[in-house]
């Protein structure tokens, strides 16, 4: 299994990089835009674990890959469980670079007060406010992680992408379902949610103990996913 993560790792090292980099201008723009620099954070922790997600899956099938790795002394489970544990890896630096990108950003921030952003500076930086953000955005990622991996090392990302818009409008059928019983509700109220839709305080102690609880069950149904993966996996053919 630690060929495989460190395969994978290897093969996306100068990818990972230049993602974070272009992520880390996107989140720029995006604080900017809704004037709230979690929201910038949370873009940059969607959406790098994604595109490392459909890049790792694109180079498997590139030249054969996936079909020559099964010839290399490691087995089909080392294969599924060493692509969980690179994903689960990049979701942590990404996490621990997050962070760190708030802290340099909020101290960039306070230093210009006409910038539609200096209160976000301004206010200090809260590691706990911003940490419970992260976490409930890599949840989610996480839940999005375990319902596309199988499907990937099943099918490949040809076949695989075709399926994940099915789960896709499954979610939107849900969302609007929910939606119309939760009419009159302010979103913007529910803890964590009305932090990324507006930036705005709330008790940081409780959000962080939100969002691990979150996290946890995430990476259980993450653990029941790699046990599905292991058995689709088992029977591809190539």
């Amino acid at each position: 299994m630690n060929a495989m993560v460190r395969s994978d790792l290897i093969i996306m090292r100068r990818s990972l990089i230049q993602l974070f980099g272009i992520c880390l201008i996107v989140c720029v723009f995006i604080a900017i835009g809704m004037e709230s620099l979690i929201a910038g954070i949370a873009a940059v922790v969607a959406m790098v674990p994604m595109m490392y997600m459909f890049s790792i899956v694109a180079y498997d099938e590139a030249n054969g890959w996936e079909r020559f790795r099964l010839t290399l002394p490691i087995s089909r489970h080392q294969v599924v469980l060493g692509r969980y544990a690179s994903i689960l890896i990049v979701f942590a630096l990404c996490d621990v670079l997050a962070l760190a990108t708030a802290w340099v950003l909020s101290l960039i921030l306070s230093a210009i007060p006409n910038s539609p952003l200096a209160e976000s500076g301004q206010g200090g930086f809260d590691p706990l406010f911003y940490l419970a953000g992260i976490l409930m955005v890599s949840a989610v990622m996480i839940v999005v992680a375990a319902i596309s991996t199988p499907l990937f090392l099943r099918f490949g990302i040809t076949k695989g992408s075709r399926l994940i818009p099915l789960l896709v409008l499954a979610v939107l059928v849900i969302g609007i379902f929910l939606t119309d019983n939760l009419e009159g509700v302010d979103l913007a109220s529910i803890p964590i949610l009305g932090i990324l839709l507006t930036g705005g305080a709330g008790d940081a102690g409780a959000m962080l103990c939100m969002s691990a609880v979150v996290l946890g069950i995430s990476l259980l149904l993450l653990a029941l996913s790699a046990l599905i993966a292991l058995r689709l996996y088992e029977h591809r053919g190539f």
